[in-house]
């Protein structure tokens, strides 16, 4: 004969409040025959997860019953919002903060997410991706939000490759058009710059979506500039025809088209030449002619004659600043003894020199010899 000692009586608890996104468990206690919830379960337990007015029957080993009944309320919605959908630039890390006030947060996925147990949590997807935070207010009290991160792609940016250049031109490096902003290492805030100098530029561009994209050019030297020097003397002798040297390069352009190294002058006027280097690189020079001399002219007789054995004066004119002839004289007239080409080179006071030149031929001359003894006079009767 079994005897069993029967409770006196059955109780769930008080009435509650259940949070959404919640359970609670019912426990019926232990030494009862029987259970019968509401639902038909018969265990001595029941979780639920919604609010409703909940009972259990228990019937105890004598035949007795004992019924207990909860009314389970829906507790006001909790405050819990991460805010709207959010979006990064691929690259960068974005800082989400849970409202406070809570217990044991949990973030998901873990997926580029630090201190996922953290009410804020620092993230850099490279993919779009939804991350989920679950939080507790009380014990079974659990709140849950989402947010999601688009993922985008900075534009693509280019400023052109490394080069080098002349030291007397300027270097316009342009940025891919379209981006919001642009900020160079050297202040400027336009698409294009101008540099004249070696060294590295570097660009950061902002596109529409706020992603920002990078791109760097160096100059890695400056070619030195040709070096060209005309004459550039603005006085010309008339009889004299300057040449112009421009010096060794690859390439030549004369004021009138002509591309040789050299440029003969002989007239008043205004001469230039670029030129340009294995480099590519280019420089120029002026000459300016003013004033046209005159040059010293007919200033010796074409021809004269000499008596064999006998001296002949040459004589140029005068008033010349100096003289040279093939003779070594240094005078304005000389005395030659025998034919031949004679010539000489004068100067005059602009600078200017001429050259001139006598044919003096050899002639017969008649002899005259005179007598040294007495007149004979011859008498007749």
């Amino acid at each position: 004969m079994n005897v069993f000692e029967s409770p006196d009586s059955i109780y769930l608890g008080p009435d509650i409040t259940l949070c959404k996104i919640s359970t609670y468990t019912f426990n019926a206690g232990s030494g009862f025959k029987s259970y019968l919830w509401q639902d038909g379960s018969t265990d001595s337990t029941l979780t639920i997860y919604l609010p409703g007015t909940y009972h259990v029957t228990a019937e105890d080993y004598c035949g007795n019953k004992y019924r207990d009944t909860v009314i389970v309320t829906q507790s006001p919605d909790l405050p819990f919002d991460l805010g709207p959908d959010r979006s990064i630039c691929i690259g960068d890390t974005i800082t989400i903060t849970a409202p406070a006030g809570f217990n044991n947060y949990n973030w998901s996925p873990n997926y580029k997410l630090n201190n996922r147990y953290s009410p804020t949590v620092s993230v850099s997807p490279i993919v779009d991706t939804t991350y989920m935070v679950i939080a507790e207010k009380s014990p079974g009290c659990l709140v849950v939000d989402s947010i999601r991160i688009t993922v985008k792609t900075p534009s693509p940016l280019y400023i052109g490759k490394d080069t080098s250049f002349c030291q007397n031109d300027t270097l316009l490096i342009n940025a891919t058009p379209g981006f919001s902003t642009y900020q160079w290492n050297t202040g400027a805030t336009s698409s294009s710059i101008k540099v004249t100098t070696a060294g590295n530029f570097s660009l950061i561009a902002t596109d529409a979506n706020g992603c920002r994209s990078k791109d760097t050019l160096t100059v890695l030297s400056l070619f030195p500039v040709p070096v060209v020097n005309l004459d550039n003397t603005s006085t010309l002798c008339d009889n004299i025809k300057r040449i112009l040297d421009a010096g060794q390069h690859s390439s030549y352009l004369w004021q009138d088209g002509s591309t040789n190294r050299t440029y003969s002058v002989n007239n008043t006027g205004t001469y230039w030449v670029v030129v340009k280097d294995v480099n590519g690189c280019h420089n120029s020079d002026t000459s300016i002619v003013k004033n046209l001399l005159l040059s010293p002219s007919n200033f010796l007789d074409s021809s004269a004659e000499i008596c064999i054995g006998q001296k002949l004066e040459i004589k140029a004119k005068t008033g010349y600043t100096s003289y040279r002839w093939n003779t070594n004289s240094s005078a304005s007239l000389i005395t030659v003894t025998s034919p031949g080409i004679y010539w000489v080179e004068v100067s005059n006071t602009d600078g200017c020199s001429a050259r001139d030149t006598i044919s003096v031929k050899a002639k017969d001359c008649i002899k005259v010899f005179i007598s040294q003894m007495p007149l004979l006079r011859i008498m007749t009767g």
